[in-house]
């Protein structure tokens, strides 16, 4: 085997609240944390790990319910793009439930281990799944990749910060690019021989001279690449990738359709034709790339094919540009497909017949990146939009049955008592199905850290402060509008998320019981803040027994329950 990708690795929640906990003073992740969980039988769990609970102790039986347990989007893209380049590579989706599966590929002694790290924002889950790797293959060279990766070499500037970070994450080979594929392809035909190979001469590595005593003095390649003053990594020039995404699109035909059907997510570009001010992701992408329309048909074909039902389109602007995006419906409608479909949505970028276009090819709902209800934190943000292309898309989409799930950001540089009060009234005004709000997380590599001198801003990740806010008080406000919302749902921000909903809605939870399961979590959820609005429980845990009692009769006419 060249190689065993390794898709996300869950760490313990207790093990993860325990760790933030000891930092409370000095960073929001705490209370960040402590807006995705909740206190429910003595114990911190996610809402997902709830609903689980509710519907064994109501059928006695197990369903294992858990957005990771969809096919995840990049160990399939990396598994078609090995194999198109005759290199063998096997998948383990979701580490936690298939251990059996991890294990036993990883006693055959695959070449080399690549470990994806799309899902990570700590370094702790991938220490876990490396020190395991080296437990159970040994002779396996584990490989590292993925943006984690490649925000450490944007952000950590200095040579010696990035080999601090890399010697206490413990891989032998890290990619450092914003795509990768392509670097990890060269890598392994160049590992194939005996475990030797010519890797001095593929770009965008870095690897320790410690690594290189393993291959043949004979084949490492140009002697003359050493590494930098002081550093004991060596580097290979850096090469842009920019994989064409028609020649390179997941031939599906690679996995069983169990594993993908009945619902999968779908990409049909790569990259963002927008510069947010809170985001590095168009920096760290590269230019915006998109598939042609007889690529994606012949894709949404082969998904039909195999069973799927349900499909999440992840790019990050779907209907940019609009006309692109009525092809793709219209398209979708002539082959008569009848997918329900979800994606990320700009209200700044339709019109009517987009939203009919979009009802009759069997859009179910919409991802809403609003980020504030205040127009001066919108201009602020750089989200070139005016509010009430939000209000009459919002109205739109709700006319004709399309759900929408708001995101919000408390805390963007700017932010005061009196925006955050806006975006309260215009929550309530619109009263979009879902919401979820979640404390500004600052980066040295997103746009508007050039202008931290004018903002006062200091600090990062969650731990900042600016002229008109903290993130303690941030956090203050965040809760205080989770307690007075009345209009929309609040969805957790991890493994709760909008993607939840169509997974949920595939296995034959309806959309009302998802909803009604939210509605009794939101009291546990104020528990968490010590508000007013909170209660015991008690009525609580009661009746959330007793929906788990229907979800389970749901589950269990669509086989999604296991003895």
């Amino acid at each position: 085997m060249d190689c065993l990708i390794l898709g996300f690795y869950e760490l313990a929640l207790d093990k993860v609240i325990d760790g933030y906990a000891e930092m409370r003073k000095y960073t929001g992740a705490y209370r960040h944390q402590l807006h995705a969980v909740l206190r429910f039988r003595g114990r911190w769990m996610h809402y997902t790990d709830i609903l689980n609970e509710i519907i064994s102790s109501a059928s006695g039986k197990q369903s294992g319910l858990h957005l990771m347990r969809m096919p995840g989007l990049a160990v399939c893209y990396l598994k078609s793009f090995l194999a198109q380049r005759g290199l063998d590579a096997e998948i383990v989706n979701f580490c936690n439930t298939e251990k059996e599966q991890m294990d036993t590929l990883l006693r055959k002694g695959p070449r080399a281990v690549a470990i994806t790290t799309t899902h990570y924002v700590t370094e702790t889950p991938v220490k876990e799944l490396i020190r395991y790797v080296r437990r159970l293959s040994p002779g396996s060279k584990i490989i590292l990749g993925g943006p984690f990766v490649n925000n450490i070499c944007l952000s950590s500037g200095d040579i010696t910060t990035q080999d601090f970070i890399f010697e206490k994450l413990g891989a032998d080979i890290y990619v450092g690019s914003a795509q990768g594929e392509f670097t990890l392809a060269r890598t392994l035909a160049a590992m194939r021989n005996g475990n030797t190979g010519n890797l001095r001469e593929v770009p965008n590595l870095i690897f320790s001279t410690e690594f290189l005593k393993g291959f043949d003095p004979n084949s490492i390649g140009a002697p003359g690449l050493e590494p930098p003053q002081g550093s004991h990594y060596i580097r290979t020039p850096v090469e842009i990738e920019d994989n064409d995404l028609n020649e390179n699109r997941i031939d599906w035909g690679l996995f069983l359709p169990s594993f993908y059907a009945p619902v999968t997510f779908m990409r049909t570009a790569r990259g963002c034709p927008f510069d947010c001010a809170f985001c590095s992701f168009p920096t760290m992408e590269g230019q915006l790339r998109y598939s042609r329309l007889d690529e994606i048909e012949k894709e949404m074909k082969q998904l039909s094919e195999g069973g799927v039902r349900y499909i999440i389109f992840i790019d990050d602007s779907f209907n940019v540009p609009l006309s692109r995006f009525k092809e793709i419906m219209r398209m979708m409608i002539d082959n008569n497909f009848n997918f329900q479909w979800f994606s990320y949505f700009r209200c700044s970028h339709a019109d009517e017949e987009s939203f009919d276009l979009m009802r009759q090819s069997g859009c179910r709902g919409v991802f809403l990146g609003i980020e504030s209800g205040d127009q001066e934190m919108l201009d602020r943000m750089n989200k070139r939009v005016d509010i009430e292309r939000y209000r009459t898309g919002i109205r739109s989409l709700h006319e004709r049955g399309i759900f929408t799930f708001i995101s919000l950001i408390v805390g963007f540089p700017g932010e005061t008592e009196q925006s955050v009060r806006k975006t309260i009234e215009f929550l309530e005004e619109t009263r979009p199905t879902f919401m979820k709000a979640e404390l500004y997380f600052h980066s040295h590599t997103v746009p508007v850290h050039k202008d931290a001198e004018r903002y006062g801003l200091r600090g990062s990740g969650y731990g900042w402060q600016h002229n008109t806010m903290d993130w303690q008080t941030a956090c203050d406000h965040l809760e205080r509008m989770y307690a007075s919302v009345q209009g929309p749902l609040i969805c957790p921000v991890y493994l709760f998320d909008f993607w939840t909903i169509p997974y949920f809605l595939s296995k034959g939870i309806s959309l009302d019981q998802i909803k009604r399961f939210l509605q009794l979590c939101r009291p546990l959820l104020l528990n968490n803040f010590n508000l007013p609005e909170a209660n015991d429980g008690t009525k609580t845990y009661d009746s959330l027994i007793e929906l788990g009692k229907e979800i389970a009769s749901s589950l269990n006419a669509n086989n999604g329950l296991c003895t």
